[in-house]
């Protein structure tokens, strides 16, 4: 249709990818990259502290980016160049204000059960209404 996305996904997701060749594992080296393309989407995984996952239309899968992470070796902390996706380097960049709000939101949430949809959606725009006050 003429636009892009990017965003995480679970693996456990039906629809995903699912190879074992060139996986990563839970001792796989920091800045290790795992991608696959399948149509117009990539699925890309990096190995940063955690696993990243990204799904997207927008990016390739490597263009030679890298950041700067920290890390412990001998008992001292050392800065190290580390590759990073396209995808995963914009996911970061554009969702900052969107994780703080969630954060934001969800610290003193006026969430309640209610059985009518539109009571939800209420107290949700209650939540953000707040949090946006708070903000400015």
């Amino acid at each position: 249709m003429g636009f892009g996305a990017c965003g995480t996904f679970r693996d456990t997701r039906i629809g995903i990818p699912k190879t074992k060749m060139n996986a990563l594992t839970k001792i796989s080296p920091r800045g290790s990259i795992w991608w696959i393309r399948e149509g117009a989407l990539i699925f890309v995984k990096l190995m940063d502290t955690r696993e990243v996952s990204v799904c997207s239309t927008l990016h390739t899968a490597f263009s030679g980016d890298t950041v700067q992470r920290s890390s412990k070796v001998g008992g001292k902390h050392t800065a190290a160049e580390v590759p990073v996706p396209p995808a995963v380097k914009d996911y970061n960049c554009f969702m900052e204000g969107v994780d703080l709000s969630d954060q934001l939101i969800d610290s003193y949430s006026s969430r309640r059960k209610s059985r009518k949809w539109y009571v939800t959606v209420l107290h949700l725009f209650i939540d953000i209404a707040v949090t946006n006050s708070y903000c400015i």
